[in-house]
């Protein structure tokens, strides 16, 4: 929510988020010209937990013939996680000057 307005001539955004941990990512759908999207989307990512500590999270703008830009960026230790629990979580989007995600995070252990 609040994002900042990334597109001059639309003053607005096209925002879609990508989450990653390592080599693996998943993408949302691009949101075009809102400042507070709601992508009640959801993103499956089989990680190795012996890898980074932490899930990636990137809000990028998308912009049609140029690269995108970057919103902003998050992260979620995995240390705040509890196995078949949701973690709903609200995060302050860091190297921007405003902007949040509302997420929820689910781990489900594949050996569970």
């Amino acid at each position: 929510t609040n994002l900042i307005k990334s597109d001059i001539l639309t003053r607005s955004s096209d925002p879609y988020v990508v989450i990653s941990h390592g080599k693996v990512s998943g993408k949302t759908k691009t949101i075009k010209r809102n400042l507070n999207p709601v992508w009640n989307e959801t993103l499956h990512l089989n990680i190795d937990l012996g890898g980074d500590p932490a899930l990636f999270i990137q809000v990028w703008d998308n912009d049609f013939g140029t690269s995108d830009d970057k919103i902003g960026d998050a992260e979620v230790g995995l240390s705040e996680l509890k196995a078949q629990q949701t973690t709903p979580m609200s995060l302050t989007l860091r190297n921007v000057k405003h902007g949040m995600l509302e997420i929820e995070v689910t781990w489900c252990p594949l050996d569970a």
